[in-house]
């Protein structure tokens, strides 16, 4: 079921907060990372920083 979670979180770095159930989460991964023409790993990886807001290219 659904569930409330209070933290406090301190100090440097990235909170990343799931929101979605694992299995739709999974899906939308997949689904950005497969896509035609891709070459080998480097077009998975940078399709999962597309999907997480990657903008470091």
């Amino acid at each position: 079921g659904e569930g409330l979670f209070l933290a406090r979180l301190q100090g440097p770095g990235h909170v990343w907060l799931q929101s979605l159930p694992f299995s739709r989460l999974a899906g939308r991964m997949l689904s950005a990372a497969v896509r035609p023409g891709g070459k080998g790993e480097g077009s998975v990886l940078g399709s999962l920083g597309d999907l997480f807001g990657d903008s470091r290219r």
